[in-house]
């Protein structure tokens, strides 16, 4: 998921993980996602695939907000993004994730959102990396909901910004 890094930044970015200077780590993106020419340049990276080139018109908005650090902006735009660009790689899964009423046992095929396709990967395929599904798990149950439907207010700062970037 780093792949748009170069290998020395590869190479610092693991020895700062390998001595665990987590907050070193979350410098490093920091920057990195605060330089224009490298946010630029992941910009015509994600126009070349395929699964972002539809929504860049929208993502471009997003990291540029990101830069600026208009979080209060940057943050719904990309958590709304992430969960159609992960819909759309996984509506094969239309109708095969279900729903269990916990009070009668009954079952209903369950809308498809980022957060039950996480789970539904997590339990049956594990093709993807766990820990990667469990930040969209956790981003998705404790965030999404409650910044896109405005009940959370005090979202906007740049950590969870480049999170999301990140996913």
């Amino acid at each position: 998921w780093t792949g748009f890094l170069t290998i020395p930044e590869l190479r610092e970015l693991y020895d700062l993980w390998k001595k665990g200077e987590k907050a070193k780590v979350k410098d490093f993106f920091y920057q990195w996602f605060s330089n224009e020419q490298k946010v630029s340049n992941l910009i015509e990276d994600f126009n070349k695939n395929g699964a972002f080139k539809p929504r860049m018109h929208i993502l471009k908005k997003a990291l540029k907000a990101h830069i600026n650090s208009d979080y209060e902006l940057s943050i719904p735009i990309m958590l709304s993004q992430i969960d159609g660009i992960f819909i759309d790689k996984h509506k094969n899964l239309d109708g095969q994730i279900v729903n269990t009423c916990q009070k009668c046992g009954g079952k209903s095929k369950a809308y498809l959102n980022a957060n039950n396709i996480s789970k539904f990967i997590l339990n049956k395929q594990n093709e993807y990396i766990p820990f990667f599904l469990e930040h969209i798990i956790d981003t998705f149950e404790n965030l999404r909901n409650d910044i896109l439907h405005g009940k959370k207010l005090d979202y906007p700062d740049k950590d969870l910004s480049t999170k999301l970037i990140l996913i």
